[in-house]
């Protein structure tokens, strides 16, 4: 049982016992594991807040063949990101992100990319980006890490391209569709404005960095929300952390 050594970021540490911690980790080279975390509720306790969610941290496992646990022998922040844990706000976007690869990314499937992603996209909050278009922009990448983004270059059944100012989108089909075929496709359908579906789009392929060029009014921001809302509840049956409900009622 070799010493296994990784990096990961916390994704959620709850109770397990009288002193232990369940830990959910996302890591570099495993992708989404399970951890126990033995004496980290103890007056002892070794982990200090290294296993406090959204914390990166050099990680040092042991798993024993028959056990689907990691066992985490030791845990050394490389970035606290404490503003989000301070913040209600931002902790409730982040919230949501991680809900977000939660419900998208099955067990041990590791992604560099999917990492680097929740990585960086934590850092830009923390950093001070607008954290409704940092949230906009994760979830639009990781359907489309994950193989589920939109289709968006043209209608999904019959290829045709659309320069309409309001365009059908299909949850069920994963994409536009054209007045033909949005007459033969019955229900999950919402409409959006042309500019909405470019900047989909164009956020499918961009950087991150490139964010801060865009400038979206609040009718294609509710419209994208919209979106995103509903097709990752058609994908996963299961809708996400509502950030606006309880931002709102603050």
């Amino acid at each position: 049982m070799p010493l296994i050594k990784t990096s990961g970021i916390i994704l959620n540490s709850r109770p397990m016992g009288e002193y232990d911690r369940l830990v959910e980790i996302f890591s570099d080279d495993l992708g989404k594991i399970d951890g126990i975390a033995k004496g980290a509720r103890s007056f002892k306790n070794r982990f200090g807040g290294s296993l406090e969610p959204f914390t990166h941290c050099r990680l040092g496992l042991f798993r024993k063949s028959n056990n689907s646990l990691y066992r985490i022998e030791s845990a050394d922040i490389i970035e606290s990101f404490s503003r989000i844990r301070e913040d209600l706000t931002l902790l409730l976007y982040a919230s949501r992100m991680v809900d977000a690869l939660r419900k998208l990314t099955p067990l041990e499937d590791p992604s560099k990319t999917l990492f680097s992603l929740l990585h960086n996209s934590l850092g830009a909050i923390v950093s001070g980006t607008p954290v409704e278009t940092i949230l906009f922009y994760y979830q639009i990448q990781i359907l489309h890490i994950a193989g589920l983004g939109l289709r968006l270059d043209g209608c999904v059944r019959c290829n045709r391209e659309m320069k309409d100012t309001k365009i059908a989108i299909s949850m069920a089909e994963g994409g536009l569709l054209c007045t033909l075929c949005h007459d033969r496709v019955s229900g999950g359908c919402v409409v959006a404005s042309g500019g909405t579906i470019a900047v989909i789009r164009k956020w499918q392929s961009i950087s991150p960095h490139y964010l801060n060029r865009f400038t979206l009014s609040n009718s294609i921001r509710g419209e994208i929300k919209g979106i995103l809302d509903m097709y990752i509840t058609h994908i996963t049956g299961k809708r996400l952390v509502d950030v606006q409900r309880y931002v709102n009622s603050k």
